[in-house]
């Protein structure tokens, strides 16, 4: 039985701890990339293999390694993200966990199809280094 009554119960199937960091959203709300200050935005498609994986592993990336007071860890449904949405400018919708690295409200960085451990360790490792400059 599922407590959170959407698909964030496969999130936490596919990572236990991972209700303690991120904020799941069910669809995309206006306003969600400005209002982030550093932080990274994971597009999840439960019925991909390759995003389940990638989830997995941005979770074991993220989960002891970012200043969580500062950081921001959202997810996405990719069902709930409309054509024309500002993700569409960034990265072409195709459920490989597509993923943006956000800093003060604009993207920073972004990965597709071409998702890797060591991109996504280096593009967080960059992200952190320009949040810091801004203090």
């Amino acid at each position: 039985m599922s407590y959170w009554g959407d698909r964030r119960d496969d999130l936490e199937r596919a990572y236990p701890s991972c209700t303690s960091f991120l904020t799941y959203h069910p669809e995309y709300r206006e306003g969600l990339i400005e209002g982030i200050r550093c932080g990274v935005i994971f597009l999840y498609a439960s019925w991909s293999g390759p995003t389940v994986e990638r989830f997995k592993l941005a979770c074991y990336a993220l989960e002891d390694s970012v200043p969580w007071d500062r950081f921001a860890f959202e997810v996405v449904d990719v069902d709930g993200v409309a054509p024309g949405s500002p993700f569409d400018e960034h990265q072409r919708l195709g459920g490989y966990g597509e993923s943006l690295w956000i800093l003060s409200g604009r993207v920073f960085r972004s990965m597709g199809a071409d998702w890797s451990m060591k991109k996504f360790g280096r593009f967080t490792d960059e992200l952190l280094e320009a949040a810091r400059d801004l203090h």
